[in-house]
């Protein structure tokens, strides 16, 4: 049976994997508050595996930042009175927030965005996506 995990090297585990993955993505300010599986011995001590102060205002100051949602809107395939070349053409924006509101307001602009490159006779045939995308924030 394999690993759910199956990038988790033998003899690690996988709070160390994720602080891994995490500093390798670039994500450090959030790597700061992972520990190891409860059941693992610290030998550093509580206070190092917590992180400084600083670097917990930093990781919410990152969160805070990326507090954001991305709406996208596309033009129908079917779309039968707009010129071939624009069908399925897509555009997506960003609204800061996590609230439904900030995801319509993403999908508003995202519609705006594409009516400013296609055709007026596209324009009916917009139609935004079911969902927003969330932030890491989020």
């Amino acid at each position: 049976m394999h690993s759910v995990h199956p990038a988790v090297p033998r003899g690690s585990s996988h709070g160390v994997w994720l602080r891994r993955t995490l500093l390798a993505a670039g994500l450090v300010a959030l790597a700061v508050g992972v520990s190891g599986c409860p059941s693992e011995s610290s030998t550093s001590g509580n206070k190092a595996a917590e992180g400084s102060a600083a670097d917990k205002t930093q990781a919410e100051a990152l969160a805070k930042k990326d507090k954001w949602q991305e709406g996208e809107a596309c033009v129908a395939h079917n779309a039968p009175d707009c010129p071939s070349d624009y069908r399925g053409e897509c555009r997506s924006a960003r609204a800061n927030g996590c609230s439904h509101d900030n995801c319509t307001e993403a999908k508003n602009q995202a519609r705006a965005n594409l009516r400013a490159v296609v055709p007026q006779e596209c324009h009916k045939y917009i139609q935004s996506t079911d969902r927003c995308i969330n932030g890491p924030g989020c």
